[in-house]
């Protein structure tokens, strides 16, 4: 079966990037450290250095951080501005990198370098770019429709009954989690039929991943819904395991390091074995 060999050479792909992976993963950490270490300044500025282990104790508490926002309002107001920002740069970075990825994977490419890597990421930035923002707009109008509709319904005052519009809405979040992964698997082939692509045709490659999406649609969204139930297993995993670590001495700090980005490889291993088996797939037909 055509979904087996996916999975099988997802793997095989993904394993054989492992320099690439690791990359990734570097450029990641330093972007993260962006934030890490302002967000570290502003406690230790604000509470002082005997204060900031007790205040690394409240862990991933909301309602902590809630009681603690008057105090740090005016520094945390400037944070959330550096948040924002290195947000949106994490994500050109991501957008970057794929097309290094993509090249990387597909099965002419198990020699590739470093430097391939980069120059790869560098020519398919702006078709990746263009593919991203048409597809992140598709998911938008998606959840608009989707999403809010029962919302309006509701303040509209209409006829219906309210436990009907909740569980309409309830059947329609179902439905538009099915609609974002084919939304994905569009945004997949048309990232992968770039990579192979002399001419680097975004609408085009926009029309092939919409072709190749419905043409192999069973084997398709079997695919990624395993690949994206990996990558949501492995976040679970994630949350579960940080959310009670509560580091009170270097050590511990240096133990957390280590666990955080340990995860951080593996989510994006996951992220490459997603490439790895759309890139088979397109390259099956």
């Amino acid at each position: 079966m055509k979904i087996i060999k996916a999975i099988t050479s997802g793997f095989q792909r993904s394993a054989r990037a492992s320099k690439q992976i690791l990359v990734v993963w570097l450029i990641n950490t330093l972007a993260i450290s962006l934030l890490i270490v302002p967000f570290r300044n502003l406690l230790v500025n604000e509470a002082g250095n005997s204060m900031a282990p007790d205040l690394l104790k409240g862990g991933t508490d909301l309602a902590y951080w809630l009681d603690l926002m008057p105090e740090l309002s005016g520094p945390f107001t400037g944070f959330m501005i550096g948040l924002l920002a290195l947000i949106g740069v994490v994500w050109l970075l991501g957008v970057f990198l794929s097309g290094g990825l993509f090249d990387t994977l597909r099965a002419n490419s198990c020699g590739v370098t470093i430097g391939d890597f980069f120059k790869a990421s560098a020519q398919l930035f702006f078709p990746y770019l263009w593919v991203t923002l048409m597809v992140t707009g598709l998911i938008i109008i998606s959840a608009l429709l989707l999403l809010a509709a029962p919302a309006f319904i509701l303040q509209g005052g209409g006829s219906l009954n309210e436990e009907l519009v909740m569980k309409i809405s309830e059947i329609l979040r179902y439905v538009f989690m099915a609609v974002l992964l084919i939304w994905l698997l569009v945004a997949d082939y048309a990232r992968a039929w770039l990579a192979a692509a002399d001419k680097k045709r975004v609408f085009r490659a926009l029309g092939y991943g919409f072709r190749a999406t419905f043409t192999t649609f069973f084997t398709s969204f079997l695919f990624i819904l395993f690949a994206v139930a990996l990558q949501a297993l492995l976040t679970w995993g994630g949350v579960t395991l940080t959310s009670g670590f509560q580091p009170e001495t270097g050590g511990g700090l240096f133990l957390l390091f280590l666990l955080t980005s340990v995860l951080l490889i593996l989510r994006i291993f996951m992220r490459t074995f997603r490439y790895g088996g759309i890139t088979s797939l397109y390259t099956m037909g």
